[in-house]
Order: C-alpha cells, then sequence, then structure tokens
C-alpha cells in the first residue's frame, strides 16, 4: 500500500456524500441575461467534470488500493502493506474524530453562521438563502494530505533509525497511525468549518395562489436573488411527494442552482424530508482546488533520480516540428532553420462563445496530409498516435510532441509545450487540456494507432462535435450553439465547406486540386482567393491571388528554398545553407546580408543582421530563458513547468513576477517596485476581479457559456450585457441607457440601435464576409446613405458618402496601397522598396516626398517635398540617436539601461567644429515615471499619487496641484499656487455634472442617454441648452437668463421646437456628407458654406441678406489654397483678392505678402509689399526644436519666446522696443534726457500651463513684477 494511501484515507474522511443526482431538463434556446428568466441546466458533464469526479471518487481508491495490494504479493510485501493499510484506517477515524469537535469549537469561537443542510419545514418567498464555505473541506483535505505525507515520512524514518532496518512491520504501523491520523484530524477540522457559511440573498418568487402562514410557499424553479450569482438562479431541488402548482414544493436546507442551500422557513408545518433534484446545481467549491487536491493525491513520493552518463532524454521532451510563432523567418516567410517555405492561411472565422476557425499551413519539407491534400497542415487534423509508451500529438501546424504513456492511466506533460496535459485511458477517450486557451480537446480512436479529434470544449461546456464518415473523414462539425459546417468531398479530396445555422445556408470554402492531388485553388467566403503551383514533389512554386501579387519560388534537392522572385521585384532574395554549422545566410532584394544560427529543435540561438549587429538568444526545450542585444544587454526570463512565464528580469536588474492559477490562468504580476496586480476567476476559468496594488477592484460576472454579463467598476458603477442567440443583443450603461445591437450568423453587425430609438443598419457584401470588413451600405438614422466597395483582395476600393462623391483605392502587389484618388479626380500616390517597405509618397501635382532606408530597413533620411533633407543615426540597439538638419544643427539623445531618454543634446556643427548649444535632462523614478525635466529656460518637475495620478506639476516653481477619486481614476480638483481651485463632480458615465470654482455657484451641466451635454446652469439664472441630430451633430443651442418659459420647451425636449434664449440662439444644417451647409444666428442671421468635391469650402456666404459679405475660394491639385475673394456687405467697400502661391507645398507670396524660409524649411521673413510704400520686413527666428524664438518687426521691436522641456510656451518678453529708442534717439538729437518705460507698462507675459492645456496668462511689468493678480485663467473640463 502506498504512503499516500493512508493519508487519504484520513483526509477523505471530511468529504460530504454527493447530492441527489438532478432531473435532466431540455435547455431554453434564449436567455436575456438583463432580464432573468429560468436558467440553462446542463444536460451532460464536460469531459474535465468527468476527469475530476473519476480522481475524487472511491473507485480511483479502490483500484489504486487494489492494485498496491498486488504489487504487494508479487513484491513479498504483503504483511508491511496489511499492518500499515489497518493503522491507516485507524488513525483515520481517530483522527477525525477529534479534528470534528476542534473544528466546531473554532467555529462557535470565531462566531460563525451555521447553514441548514436538511429539514422538513417548507420555504416561502422570502426565507433566506445561504452558502456554505465548501472550500475550507477540500483545503482540509489538501491540507490533510501534505501535513500526512510529511507525518508519514517522519514516522517512517524514526522507527527505521532507532530500530533498525529489519523493523519494516513497525514502520509500516507507524506510517500507518501518523498519516491517517494527522490526515484525518486536518480533513475533520476543514469539514466543520465547510458547514458554515453566510446569508447571501432570498427567494424572490413562489406561489400565486398557495400560502404558508401568509406568505406564497416556494417550489422547484422559482427565482431566488443571490449576491454571489447576479444571473438567472432558481431553487433546484424540492419534496418528492408534496406539490404547489404542480412543482415540487422546497423546504430548509434544500440547494439552488448555485449551490446556495435554504437557510430560513416556516415554524409551524413539517412535510416530507424526501428530496427530488429538478435542475443541475452549479458547482460552487473552487474547482481548481479540488484538481489540486485530487492531483496531489496521486503524486509519488520522491525517488532517487538516475544519473547516468549516457542517458537518453526521456520522451516526454521529444519534439519534431516547429511552430511558426517561435522560428525564425526571413523574407516571404522561409524557416531559416529547416528551409521550409512557410504558408500561414486563414480559411473560416466563425465567431461565438466558442469560436470557430480554420487554419491551414504549408511547409514545403513536411511529410504531413490531410484536408487540403499534401504538405497542408490545419487546425482539424490535430490527432494522437499510439506508439508503445509513447503517445505522439500533432497540433493543428504539424509540429509533432511526444508524451510518456506507459501505463493505462495517462497523465503527461510534453516540457516543450507545458502548456498541453494529456490525460485519460490509453483503452478508452483520451484528452488533452491547453492550460493556454482553457480548451479540452478529446480524441476518439480511429483507425489503427491513431486517436481523432472529436470534441473541442472550453470550460464553460460551449462544445464543438467533429463527426467522421465510414472511411473516417471529417463529415461535419456541430456546435453547441447549434452551427454546423458540413464537408464536401469528391475522389477523397475536400472540395467544399457549407455552413449551416437557423434555416441559412452559405458555402464558406471551395477547393479544387491538380493532378497529383495537391491543392491548386482554395476560395473562402472570408478570406483570400488564392492559386497554387507546386513541382512532382510537392514544393511550392508559385502562388498568387486574384490581382497583382504572384510570388515564384526555387528550391534544393531536400526542398529547401533557395531563391524567391514577384515580377515587380519584391522578395528577390536568396538563402544559403550551412548544414555542418548550422547556419543560413539570407541574402535580401536591397542587398542586405543577415546569418542566422540555429539549435537542434530549430530555434534561432544567434542573429547578424545586415549591419553587424548581433543578437543572442538562449532557449531551454522551446522556451527563451534570455536575449542578449547588440549592446550586450540581457533580458532573462524564467518559466514554470508548464511553460508559462514566471519572471522578466530586465538589463536594469528589475523583475517582474508573474503567478498563474492551477489551470494555466494569469493570476497575479509583480511589479519591480512591488506592486501587486492580482486576477481571481470562477470556477470555470472566466476572470471575475482584477485588484491592483491599490486594491482596488473590478468585478465581472458571467453567465452559464461564459458570456459577461456585467461589469462593476471600482466605484460601484456597473455595466450590463444582455444576450440573444449567444451573440451581444444589449449594452447597458451604469446610467441606465441602452443600446441594442444585432448580428448575423457570421457575426456581423446588421443594426445598432441608441438609447433614443436611433437605428443605424449594416449591410454587408454578397460576395465576401471578410471579419476585417464586409459592410458595403451604411443607413444613418437620418436617412444618408454611405457605401463601401471592395476589391478582388476584400480590401476597400472605393468609399462613397452621403453626396455620392467617391474616394477610390488602389493596391499593388501584397496588398500595398499604392493610390489614392480624391473625388475630384487627383491622385497621391505611394512606392516601396524591393522588402516592401514604404520609400515615397508622390502628391497629385507630382512633387515627392521620399524615405532612404538603410540595410535593417530603419529610416536614415527624409527628403519633403521642398527638397529639404533631414538624416538619422541610431545606436546598435535601433535607438535614433541623432538626427541632423540641413543647416548642420544635431540633436542627439542619450538613454538609461531602460531605453528612458535621459538626456537631449543641441550641438551646431561648423567646418570641423562642433558646439554644444543646450541640454534637456529627464530623470525618471523606479517605476520609470518622469519625474524632472530641466532645460535652459524652465525646471518641470512632477509628483504622483501611489495610484500613479499626477497630483503636482511643478513650472519654474509655480504648482498646479490636482486631486483624483481614489476608486474611479477621475480627477476632482485643480488648483494653481494662489488662485481658487476648480472642482469637479461625475455621473455614472464619468462625465462632468458638477463645475465649481472656489468661492463661486457652481455650474451644473446635465446629459442625454448618449452622454452629449444637453443643458448647463447654474443658481444665478444662466441656462444653456443643445440639441443633436439623429447622427449626434449639434444642431441648436440656446443660452441667456432661465425663465419659466425656456424650462417648460427643455421639459417638452422637442427638437423642432427648442428653448428660445435671451442671448444666443444658433442653429446648424449640414449636407448628406456631414459638412457645415449653414448656420443660423440671432445675432449674426445666416452664415452658408458650399464646397467642392474633396469638401473643401470654396465659398461663405454671411449675413443671409442681399448685402451679405461674401468670401470664395479656390484650391490646387494639391488642395492648398491658391485664390481668396472677398466680397464686403456694402458696395462702397472695395472687394479684396489675393492669389497665392505654393513651391514645394511652402507658401511664397499670398497676395501682397512675400514669404522666405531657411534651409530648415522654417518661414525667417515675411516682407510686406503695399502699392506706394516700401516693403516692410518681418523676422523669424527659431531654435533646433522648431520653436519660435525671436520676432523683430519691421521697426526693429524685438520680441523673445521661451519653452519647457515639453515645448510649452512659458513666456514672451519685449526686449528692445523701438517705438522708444525712436522717440530717444530724437530726444538725443533735441538735446533732451532719455525717457524711461512707465514701471508699469507690460512688457510680456508668462503662461502656465496643465498638461497640454494652457491655463493661465500672467502679464509682467517693466519693472519686473509679475502680475499674478491680473492674469487670465482658462477653467477646463477634465473630460
Amino acid at each position: 500500500m502506498s504512503t499516500l494511501q493512508n493519508v487519504w484515507i484520513g483526509a477523505g474522511s471530511a468529504q460530504r456524500s454527493p447530492a441527489a443526482e438532478p432531473q435532466k431538463i431540455a435547455p431554453d434556446t434564449h436567455k436575456t441575461l438583463i432580464k432573468p428568466s429560468s436558467p440553462l441546466p446542463r444536460t451532460a458533464k464536460t469531459a474535465s467534470d468527468n476527469v475530476l469526479d473519476f480522481l475524487e471518487s472511491n473507485t480511483l481508491s479502490n483500484v489504486s488500493m487494489a492494485m498496491a495490494g498486488a504489487y504487494a504479493v508479487a513484491t513479498g510485501t504483503i504483511a508491511p502493506f496489511a499492518v500499515g493499510l489497518g493503522a491507516g484506517i485507524v488513525g483515520a477515524y481517530t483522527g477525525g474524530y477529534v479534528g470534528d469537535k476542534i473544528g466546531h469549537q473554532v467555529a462557535d469561537f470565531l462566531g460563525m453562521q451555521t447553514v441548514a443542510s436538511e429539514g422538513d419545514v417548507p420555504a416561502r418567498l422570502g426565507d433566506v438563502i445561504a452558502h456554505q464555505n465548501k472550500s475550507a473541506g477540500a483545503w482540509g483535505t489538501l491540507g490533510g494530505i501534505l501535513l500526512g505525507t510529511v507525518a508519514v515520512v517522519a514516522a517512517a524514518a524514526f522507527v527505521v533509525a532507532t530500530a533498525g532496518t529489519g523493523a519494516v512491520i513497525l514502520a509500516a504501523v507507524a506510517a500507518g497511525l501518523a498519516g491517517g491520523f494527522v490526515g484525518g484530524v486536518i480533513g475533520g477540522i476543514g469539514a466543520a468549518i465547510g458547514q458554515y457559511g453566510q446569508n447571501k440573498g432570498t427567494i424572490i418568487e413562489g406561489s400565486p395562489n398557495v400560502f404558508f402562514e401568509g406568505k406564497s410557499v416556494a417550489r422547484a424553479g422559482d427565482k431566488i436573488l443571490c449576491s454571489n450569482h447576479p444571473g438567472p438562479m432558481v431553487i433546484a431541488e424540492g419534496a418528492k411527494t408534496v406539490f404547489a402548482n404542480g412543482k415540487p414544493i422546497a423546504r430548509l436546507g434544500h440547494r439552488t442552482t448555485c449551490d446556495a442551500n435554504i437557510n430560513s422557513a416556516a415554524a409551524s408545518i413539517v412535510i416530507t424530508r424526501e428530496t427530488e433534484g429538478v435542475y443541475d446545481i452549479m458547482e460552487s467549491g473552487n474547482k481548481a482546488l479540488r484538481w489540486a487536491v485530487a492531483i496531489a493525491g496521486l503524486i509519488p513520493l520522491p525517488r532517487r533520480k538516475n544519473t547516468g552518463k549516457n542517458q537518453e532524454a526521456k520522451p516526454s521532451v521529444k519534439k519534431r516540428g516547429c511552430s511558426h510563432k517561435s522560428c525564425g523567418q526571413a523574407g516571404e516567410p522561409v524557416d531559416v532553420a529547416t528551409g521550409d517555405f512557410l504558408q500561414v492561411w486563414p480559411v473560416l472565422s466563425l465567431p461565438g462563445f466558442l469560436p470557430l476557425a480554420l487554419n491551414r499551413v504549408y511547409r514545403s519539407t513536411a511529410n504531413f496530409s490531410g484536408l487540403f491534400g499534401p504538405k497542408w497542415a490545419y487546425d482539424w487534423s490535430q490527432h494522437l498516435k499510439r506508439d508503445g509508451e509513447e503517445t505522439h500529438f500533432t497540433d493543428g501546424e504539424g509540429v509533432i510532441y511526444t508524451f510518456h504513456t506507459p501505463t493505462e492511466q495517462v497523465f503527461s506533460v510534453n516540457l516543450h509545450a507545458g502548456h498541453y496535459l494529456l490525460y485519460g485511458q490509453r483503452s478508452g477517450a483520451l484528452h488533452l487540456f491547453n492550460r493556454q486557451t482553457q480548451q479540452i480537446l478529446s480524441f476518439a480512436k480511429g483507425q489503427g494507432d491513431k486517436y481523432c479529434l472529436s470534441t473541442i470544449e472550453d470550460r464553460n461546456g460551449n462544445q464543438m462535435v467533429l463527426r467522421y464518415d465510414e472511411v473516417g473523414r471529417l463529415a461535419d462539425i456541430g456546435r453547441s450553439d447549434g452551427t454546423e459546417l458540413v464537408l464536401h468531398y469528391e475522389q477523397q479530396q475536400l472540395t467544399a465547406i457549407d455552413w449551416l445555422h437557423e434555416g441559412q445556408r452559405q458555402r464558406l470554402v471551395s477547393c479544387r486540386y491538380d493532378t497529383h492531388g495537391f491543392l491548386a485553388e482554395c476560395q473562402p467566403f472570408q478570406f483570400f482567393h488564392l492559386w497554387h503551383e507546386y513541382s512532382p514533389q510537392g514544393y511550392m512554386t508559385r502562388w498568387h491571388d486574384m490581382d497583382k501579387t504572384d510570388f515564384t519560388l526555387q528550391y534544393d534537392t531536400v526542398g529547401r528554398v533557395i531563391s524567391t522572385a514577384t515580377p515587380q521585384g519584391y522578395w528577390q532574395d536568396r538563402f544559403i545553407y550551412d548544414d555542418t554549422e548550422k547556419v543560413t545566410t539570407y541574402l535580401d532584394a536591397e542587398g542586405g546580408k543577415s546569418r542566422y544560427w540555429y539549435n537542434a529543435d530549430g530555434l534561432v540561438t544567434q542573429q547578424i543582421d545586415p549591419l553587424g549587429n548581433e543578437t543572442l538568444s538562449v532557449w531551454d526545450f522551446s522556451h527563451k530563458v534570455s536575449e542578449t542585444d547588440p549592446l550586450g544587454r540581457t533580458v532573462a526570463n524564467e518559466y514554470s513547468p508548464y511553460g508559462e512565464l514566471i519572471a522578466v528580469t530586465n538589463p536594469a536588474g528589475e523583475s517582474t513576477a508573474y503567478g498563474y492559477d492551477e489551470y494555466g490562468q494569469l493570476a497575479q504580476v509583480k511589479q519591480p517596485d512591488g506592486g501587486i496586480w492580482g486576477y481571481h476567476y470562477n470556477d470555470r476559468g472566466n476572470l471575475d476581479a482584477v485588484t491592483d496594488p491599490q486594491g482596488r477592484r473590478e468585478d465581472y460576472r458571467y453567465g452559464p457559456h461564459g458570456e459577461i454579463l456585467r461589469h462593476v467598476l471600482p466605484d460601484g458603477r456597473q455595466w450590463y450585457y444582455g444576450y440573444q442567440r449567444q451573440r451581444l443583443s444589449e449594452v447597458v450603461a451604469p446610467n441606465g441607457c441602452a443600446t441594442q445591437f444585432e448580428f448575423d450568423g457570421l457575426g456581423r453587425l446588421l443594426t445598432v440601435t441608441d438609447e433614443l430609438n436611433q437605428q443605424t443598419r449594416y449591410h454587408h457584401s454578397s460576395f465576401h464576409a471578410s471579419p476585417a470588413g464586409s459592410v458595403s451600405e451604411i443607413r444613418l438614422p437620418d436617412g444618408v446613405r454611405q457605401t463601401i466597395g471592395y476589391d478582388s483582395e476584400r480590401q476597400v476600393s472605393a468609399v462613397t458618402d452621403g453626396q455620392g462623391r467617391v474616394t477610390r483605392y488602389n493596391y499593388g502587389a501584397f496588398d500595398l496601397l499604392s493610390g489614392i484618388t480624391r473625388p475630384d479626380g487627383t491622385t497621391v500616390t505611394f512606392a516601396y522598396d524591393k522588402l516592401t517597405q514604404l520609400i515615397a509618397v508622390t502628391g497629385a501635382t507630382g512633387e515627392t516626398y521620399r524615405y532612404v532606408r538603410d540595410r535593417a530597413g530603419r529610416i536614415i533620411s527624409e527628403t519633403d517635398f521642398s527638397g529639404r533633407t533631414l538624416q538619422y543615426q541610431y545606436d546598435r540597439a535601433g535607438r535614433r540617436i541623432i538626427t541632423r538638419y540641413p543647416d548642420n544643427q544635431l540633436l542627439r539623445w542619450c538613454y538609461s539601461v531602460e531605453d528612458w531618454v535621459t538626456r537631449q543634446e543641441v550641438w551646431q556643427e561648423e567646418d570641423r567644429q562642433c558646439q554644444l548649444l543646450e541640454v534637456t535632462e529627464y530623470a525618471y523614478d523606479s517605476k520609470g515615471r518622469l519625474m524632472r525635466a530641466i532645460n535652459p529656460d524652465a525646471a518641470v518637475e512632477f509628483e504622483y499619487d501611489p495610484f500613479g495620478n499626477l497630483t503636482n506639476e511643478k513650472i519654474n516653481g509655480r504648482t498646479v496641484a490636482q486631486q483624483w477619486d481614489p476608486l474611479s481614476g477621475l480627477p476632482t480638483r485643480h488648483q494653481v499656487d494662489g488662485v481658487p481651485g476648480l472642482n469637479w463632480e461625475y455621473g455614472a458615465l464619468g462625465l462632468v455634472t458638477h463645475f465649481r470654482l472656489d468661492g463661486h455657484k457652481p455650474l451644473y451641466i446635465q446629459h442625454d442617454g448618449l452622454g452629449r451635454e444637453t443643458v448647463r446652469e447654474n443658481e444665478v439664472g444662466f441656462i444653456q441648452s443643445q440639441y443633436y441630430t439623429s447622427t449626434g451633430l449639434l444642431s441648436h443651442q440656446s443660452a441667456g437668463c432661465s425663465s419659466a418659459m425656456f424650462r417648460q420647451a427643455l421639459q417638452e425636449a422637442d427638437p423642432h421646437h427648442p428653448p428660445f434664449g435671451s442671448v444666443v440662439n444658433r442653429r446648424w444644417h449640414y449636407d448628406r456628407a456631414y459638412n457645415v451647409a449653414c448656420i443660423e444666428d440671432s445675432r449674426w442671421e445666416q452664415t452658408r458654406y458650399g464646397y467642392n468635391a474633396n469638401d473643401q469650402v470654396v465659398e461663405a456666404l454671411f449675413g443671409g441678406t442681399p448685402s451679405a459679405r461674401e468670401e470664395t475660394f479656390r484650391y490646387d491639385a494639391n488642395q492648398n489654397i491658391s485664390y481668396c475673394r472677398q466680397i464686403p456687405e456694402w458696395p462702397s467697400k472695395p472687394i479684396h483678392q489675393a492669389y497665392q502661391e505654393q513651391q514645394d507645398g511652402r507658401v511664397v507670396r499670398h497676395g501682397e505678402n512675400e514669404y522666405r524660409y531657411d534651409e530648415n524649411g522654417r518661414m525667417v521673413e515675411k516682407i510686406v509689399h503695399k502699392y506706394g510704400f516700401q516693403p516692410r520686413t518681418f523676422r523669424y527666428c527659431w531654435d533646433a526644436h522648431n520653436q519660435l524664438t525671436e520676432f523683430i518687426t519691421p521697426e526693429g521691436t524685438r520680441w523673445r519666446y521661451r519653452y519647457d522641456a515639453f515645448g510649452r510656451r512659458i513666456s514672451k518678453r519685449k526686449e528692445v522696443d523701438a517705438t522708444l529708442e525712436a522717440i530717444n534717439l530724437q530726444r538725443w538729437f533735441d538735446g533732451l534726457p532719455d525717457l524711461e518705460m512707465k514701471p508699469t507698462a507690460v512688457i510680456g507675459y508668462d503662461y502656465l500651463w496643465s498638461g497640454d492645456q494652457l491655463i493661465a496668462e500672467t502679464p509682467v511689468y517693466a519693472n519686473g513684477t509679475v502680475a499674478y493678480e491680473e492674469s487670465i485663467h482658462w477653467l477646463n473640463r477634465r473630460n
């Protein structure tokens, strides 16, 4: 007998007997989750449930004990086995008794509340329900196993050490007693505490005409309200022989579908104790914990390892092939280790609670074959194959993982793909649990030793069933939502896949094959229509699409790609293989040379790019444990035995740790600063809570299929979600407003209906259903119709707006955007290098913007439309370190080891000298948050609260302080030194509803159901209202003094008769392309606008009368203004017109103004040529950041501008007053003393910012006084 069996016997004594098997009822087909209805009882247990039940069953214990006994007889150790078994039983019952007593005493001491599990009095409407601490029993079992195991080892070791190695029987007795007793005590304590719990809700439905003690009697199927389970829950059990309205009456102790117990009932009536299960009961205990308990009971005691030098690798570390996600790739694309031409093409994708997708994967050297013929793997080709003590799993890409399966009971992991857990029985069903996707793949025995994929199931019970015909071909796939795929064959080859759902039928895939049986054509309804050609060996020599992509390949004798080509010159690549050194050389079409070294698993260990930069990678099985970049910086990774990333250490030595639950789901993230993120999941693996490092928690609740029903934000605001036919149908915002959605069977959006019952309709293309978008027509709530056209590759080729104007898009090979044609017929074109990287943009008049790239693909220079060129340099890690401008000014950046910018320098290069002009320095805290940014003009400092919100921003000593709501994360107060603070309050949608400046009356803001502002008012009589069109555009605005008539119009909410404001009344009209066509204003009358085909304003008519002022505009082919004319309101005034000249995208003349630019493309002079006067020149000076630093008027007045490190202007000063100097010059000639500037004369302004918002302008006097009391402040709403 195993030593752990003694422990198991003791710990197992705490377990409760299973509930009565519920009656199976056909599930409903429709459910609205916002308005609970009858629950969906599950009609069958999932594969994971069956396995877990087996591991927890007495059958496993009996089988294990029988096998241990047989082993003892065979090895001659029956005596120690027998006495150990007896001692274990005695210890178990003794320990269980003691543990039970201790557990109840602890519960009494802590004041815990017992939960009824039995009774004979009927329940009624309003009686409470309670949840027991059922996890306590499982924790007791697990603790009993683990501590009992320690007791076993200690007791046996003590006896052997003191009585000699011959005292085997004595050791067995001691071990049995110790293990059983300790296991029983801990298990008993857990079982006792597990009988206690808390009230969690009430019964909210009862009989309409049967009453006990004045209350409606509760029956099986009546609704309950449970705070732990917000979904539709009902009473699951009832009396076997007592009924009300044809339903069994519920009594004290009966359970609900969420596994709660009825905890109060009538006191004066007694009914039968016999119970009948009616509905399935959700497992409320921690299922993950049950797995841990079950597996812990099977863990053997440690054995001595075989340390032989020539020991072969264990079968569970064998692998053949490499996933496209982990293999090194070059070109279009080629696996650099195997030389495989690698193709991964999506075939179909059907959304749902359990998405149904199919991808096909080609490898030129592979020997797999399936639905799509030789060389092609696909998702549904996953299968198992038995081979002696090994089982080989082939995944959807054809990669083969070997599992060690020497016994009937299978439980195995392959260390290359630890996320796969293989379990089951060799002679029966085998299952593969994927810890990454949380899905269970089940396999049924097929022909020979092959096990075909039979079901795919998630932990929510959603399932796909794969059925095969009599010759072993996949015939159809059914999904639990009623979706079905039917496969068609001709001569053993797949020719079509049809989709059937709710009476609809659609061909999703059509296939054609060449004379050798290779896939020659594949035409999916959702994805790309492609053709393939092959050599006789099956090497793909060409593939092309329906447009311009045409790709050819050449191979060596073993199927490795040696060259590729296209008619356009793209991907003219070559590959050279060195099998001895295990290195592949890639010569790309742009002349670059890359080298890749790889290991025995086909994983790249060393890479040298075309510039000679080296990157090193170290692997443990298929997991990258470190990567060292060309600068020698190393990022180290650690993994769990299941291949989950558990730690990342950056080059600075800072580590981020990750923890997972027993199912492989991320449970915790520990940041380098010690902050911890927590993730909690329900028993079906759905994320139900996220806790941030500050303790704020977001909660999620789910329906029976794993669909999210409710999202609770940390501040208590809640979003609700409803579904129809397993598709999202409704979203209810925290303010109670609902948006309705309708989708078709392929998951395409058909309608959106908002809270105001405004509906947008979408029609889809009839020739494709691309997941990237297939909308062909949009009908908006106001009746406007927009259309979208597609080319043969499912790409948008034309968009027509509501005015009928069409914008067209053209594509080249590999679906690269080659041109955009505007509605007026002008075109912008794009060019690419031979590696399909953008290198040029050409405007409608021929000017070209160019990019030059180095051999590594990085932009090293760009030349704009005017010919101005900027040059860039990078370090070996690819970080930009220098930008060189045409005037030989340089910007240089320095970085920390974490890639944070720490220093920015400005240099001026002249002849052979380089002069440092300016330095900006940046400092960060340990969390990577910017703390300081200092340049010659400003020092900016930042402070943060524990939540990471910016609380103080100091600019040259002036502090802008902010406060934040700790739960919602929204700003609540904003204050500048010595200035009244600004306060905000928010509504359910997080929109500002209350806006108040200290010492002033608040401004109240109201919103409609769509979150748009409708009213703002204060307590002193101001009011403003806003109305919107059905498409969300502002249509009317009224403002003025509040009045009874104004408020009455607001209450009537008639958009055709809005309130009339005493000060402002304004109405907007739009054309069908949603350009503003007319603005009606009670002060300024009408303003009308006309547009050209490109939606540019060509006419503006002000006033709405015959004498109205008029403006007209013309544009060149690049959409720049070329002419404007103004017709004044009065005929006596002259018409003003001006032609505007462009040169390489820059204005060089506008009317009487001439503009000149420096070599960096910045305007440095504006010369005004006025008839009869000398030219007047305004001059502008700039810094290396292209910020205006100086402005000089024609008279010589000079203004100086300064900026902080973020480019925000913080001051301007008049450094030279030309007018005063001219006056003093004349006075000097006249022999008079100079005049002094008045001390209170304003010579400039200081500016204060909060983030990117200007919040204050402060005048500065000639005597240097900063007049804060004269400041102008801008109050900004924080949304």
